[in-house]
């Protein structure tokens, strides 16, 4: 298959946990548990697409803007 994609370069970030600084919330806090649970959620839907992307090359719930297009 000469169109091989690899997860690398998907398009999309990858979840987690850490705040926009890098830091993570401290283990065994209120704090640790939500963020735990929607990086779980986040997480499975990033692997969802990028199975589907993997095998069709389309990301779905991902608009295509015109310039990708061309």
């Amino acid at each position: 298959m000469a169109d091989e994609r690899k997860a690398e370069d998907f398009h999309l970030l990858k979840p987690s946990m850490a705040d926009e600084d890098g830091n993570m919330p401290a283990e065994g806090t209120t704090g640790y548990d939500l963020a735990k649970k929607s990086y779980d959620v986040a997480m499975e839907e990033y692997n969802e697409r990028l199975d589907h992307w993997l095998k069709t090359g389309e990301a779905p719930g991902v608009a295509v803007t015109p310039a990708e297009d061309e």
